[in-house]
């Protein structure tokens, strides 16, 4: 019996994990225009049938209908960046948000934040690492992001630790390069680790037999 419980557990979790994940991400995504396919769906009530008596049905289908509009107007837009006028448009409505005191704030770290995450050559969650922490007498995995701000000081780097079990949040760490252990794992490993609670070893490519100078020692 506790055979085939385990194996009835470890073929449905990953699937129940991907399904709460992925409702998550939907929920952040399409919650600032759900309210307006509501009322969209609430004026064609008559069109609707049946499923206009289930709330949370139309609430469903709503986020799925806001995320396969986003999905499209996305690719529309870099379309017409590339082929048409679009790029004066944009030069644009940069000059105007650029004007408006508190909202040139936000446009400016959100579009620093996807120039680096999306058009940097060097990805920023592709360097798997393990540094002290949150002492010296423990390690902990996470991804070494890039160079600190100079005004931390020089031979710095930052570096993101995810938490367990869901690496959507965590920690960013300054530490000195000399005690950054690169890994020599994949980052879908990490992840495996971290979403696993340390149940899944990664898959080390590396001789286990072998260890590193600068390991921390018990």
């Amino acid at each position: 019996m506790k055979k085939y419980f385990i194996t009835g557990l470890a073929l449905i979790l990953p699937l129940t994990v991907t399904i709460l994940v992925l409702m998550f991400l939907l929920d952040i995504l399409t919650e600032p225009f759900v309210d307006i396919v509501k009322a969209l769906f609430l004026h064609f009530k008559s069109f609707l049938g049946p499923m206009s008596k289930h709330p949370k049905v139309l609430l469903f289908v709503g986020r799925v209908c806001v995320l396969v509009l986003m999905i499209v107007s996305i690719f529309l837009l870099g379309f017409l960046a590339r082929r048409f006028f679009f790029s004066w448009i944009h030069t644009t409505v940069t000059k105007i948000l650029e004007r408006i005191p508190f909202v040139r704030r936000i446009y400016r770290v959100t579009r620093e934040i996807t120039k680096s995450v999306l058009a940097g050559k060097n990805k920023p969650f592709s360097n798997p690492v393990m540094i002290p922490f949150p002492d010296g007498h423990s390690v902990a995995m996470g991804f070494k992001t890039g160079e600190a701000p100079a005004v931390c000081g020089s031979d710095l780097k930052s570096v993101f630790i995810p938490t367990a079990p869901h690496p959507i949040s965590g920690f960013v760490i300054i530490s000195r390069d000399k005690d950054i252990i690169p890994l020599d794992i994949s980052a879908e490993d990490v992840l495996k680790f971290l979403v696993s609670c340390g149940t899944v070893h990664p898959g080390e490519k590396h001789d286990s037999g072998s260890s590193d100078p600068r390991q921390i020692k018990p």
